[in-house]
């Protein structure tokens, strides 16, 4: 499996465009804020003759999902992620309320509730679900075993930890989600985070300070 990187938005946020060596794809975290970013990834699927068949978001804050629409109504295709997060998109809620962020932006709400333990097949390639919570209620990982990659969002950086001081965020289950959840995966697991630089299962087991 191909990983093709987008670094976005004014956070910045790691949208992740997964390429099966039979050219279907999923993207993770569509956060593209401007037209020349929506351009950007529109081009790159068109040159290298990508069929786009996954829209996945790890969890549902702004900065993760400022694409959904464009994705969506683009390539048609539903939004998939933890159905925990859905009060954070319900009208008047937090997301709506950042109108001052949201701009022109539509919120879309969740089409495909995924679990834990769901997997979730492209091509040749699979992704298992990890339910992550603690970040927020609804936080995912997604991991391939054949490719040795875990994709965590904003549950676990490079020698750092997700927020846990937004809505319903929780440093306790944030906690839980890395050591007994993330930490039980091979130390070679490579992690590919929301934000910032890859890392491994191994590393972050011996140098993350939280930990």
């Amino acid at each position: 499996m191909k990983i093709k990187i987008f670094e976005v938005n004014m956070y910045p946020v790691n949208t992740y465009l997964l390429i099966d060596e039979n050219k279907e794809a999923v993207i993770v975290d569509p956060g593209f804020y401007t037209e020349a970013e929506q351009q950007n990834v529109e081009r790159y699927i068109k040159a290298s003759g990508i069929k786009l068949v996954g829209l996945i978001n790890t969890h549902q804050h702004l900065d993760h999902i400022f694409g959904n629409d464009f994705i969506k109504s683009k390539y048609n295709l539903p939004i998939q992620a933890h159905l925990g997060d859905s009060f954070l998109l319900e009208e008047g809620g937090y997301l709506r309320a950042r109108k001052d962020i949201i701009g022109s932006h539509r919120i879309c709400p969740i089409d495909k509730g995924l679990e834990d333990g769901e997997l979730i097949r492209f091509g040749g390639s699979e992704l298992r679900v990890i339910h992550t919570p603690g970040h927020s209620p609804g936080s995912i990982s997604l991991y391939s075993k054949a490719d040795s990659c875990l994709i965590s969002g904003d549950c676990l950086f490079q020698e750092s930890i997700g927020r846990h001081d937004l809505p319903r965020g929780n440093m306790r289950d944030l906690m839980f989600s890395i050591r007994q959840k993330l930490f039980a995966l091979p130390d070679d697991t490579h992690v590919l985070s929301g934000h910032g630089e890859p890392t491994t299962i191994g590393h972050e087991k011996k140098y993350n300070p939280f930990m």
